[in-house]
């Protein structure tokens, strides 16, 4: 697996796992290759200091193999390196459901 932010240069390639979202529509985008294929991808808000998980999505052929995990735990680890201070869910209801979220969310 290849983690990567997704930016003009390679948005095509993720484009589908948005639904209809463009990629741009989000202040930061991250996602993940598996064998030369879009696997997975999330879109991020910034507000201040706080970053707001918006969108992830894991394409059907790679679910449940812990692609979402992967993307989430590299790219709130890089957040935390660049000085982010809080990282929320945009779906409240569904933090709980994230173990790696529970202990960064405020």
């Amino acid at each position: 697996m290849i983690l990567t932010a997704i930016g003009n240069d390679n948005a095509h390639a993720f484009k589908h796992l948005f639904h209809g979202t463009a990629p741009d529509a989000y202040d930061l985008c991250v996602g993940a290759i598996e064998d030369n294929t879009a696997a997975a991808a999330a879109g991020f808000s910034q507000i201040g200091d706080s970053v707001f998980l918006d969108y992830i999505y894991v394409a059907p052929d790679f679910r449940r193999q812990k692609f979402a995990t992967a993307l989430l735990e590299e790219t709130l680890s890089e957040l935390k390196n660049v000085g982010i201070a809080a990282v929320h869910v945009n779906y409240p209801e569904k933090a709980d459901d994230i173990p790696l979220l529970r202990s960064m969310t405020g």
